[in-house]
């Protein structure tokens, strides 16, 4: 169960309508169009860069081909190597790290999750939050939590969603993962 849903009753509240496992490195990550007739979306992410990036790189989501970076907005709390942060930002949504401070060795990253509210809305923004976990470094030396809370200033429903690593020229080595669950 996400930890995100809030169960009526059973298992079947939740179906995955999409997944994938990229096999060879990607720019890249698409949904397709994805399925309709669910109150919320769940995405789950294992992902990783397939090259060493400059730190504070994140993934951005992109709804229906929107790469307008003034239309969506995000805050973020959260914990580096215990020290509590915030951040706001009027810039595409940062949903995870995907840095790797030991040069050459890139790392998984984990745990993380975001829950789009009312996607097939038309008449109001698309609000989402993501929790997320990151490990930058094998010596366990950088690690991050973020509570993220992103708005998408577009009353269009959402029918795609595309991820995309924030510094140009990186990309998602194969082994990525995403899964996208439609909640009842």
């Amino acid at each position: 169960m996400s930890i995100f849903a809030f169960p009526s009753g059973g298992s079947s509240d939740m179906k995955l309508i999409f997944s994938t496992t990229l096999t060879s490195d990607a720019d890249t990550i698409s949904t397709g169009t994805l399925a309709t007739g669910y109150r919320d979306l769940v995405l789950v992410t294992s992902l990783r860069s397939d090259r060493v990036s400059p730190f504070g790189t994140g993934v951005n989501l992109e709804f229906n081909g929107d790469t307008s970076v003034s239309n969506y907005q995000y805050v973020r709390m959260g914990v580096q190597n215990a020290t509590p942060f915030g951040q706001s930002s009027n810039s595409s949504t940062f949903i995870t790290n995907t840095t790797s401070l030991d040069s050459g060795n890139v790392q998984w990253f984990s745990g993380s999750e975001t829950r789009i509210f009312d996607y097939e809305s038309n008449t109001k923004y698309k609000s989402y939050l993501t929790i997320d976990t990151s490990q930058l470094s094998s010596t366990m030396t950088n690690n991050f939590v973020n509570h993220i809370g992103s708005v998408w200033r577009n009353t269009a429903a959402i029918t795609s969603i595309l991820l995309r690593i924030s510094t140009a020229g990186a990309g998602f080595a194969a082994g990525s993962k995403i899964a996208v669950y439609g909640v009842k």
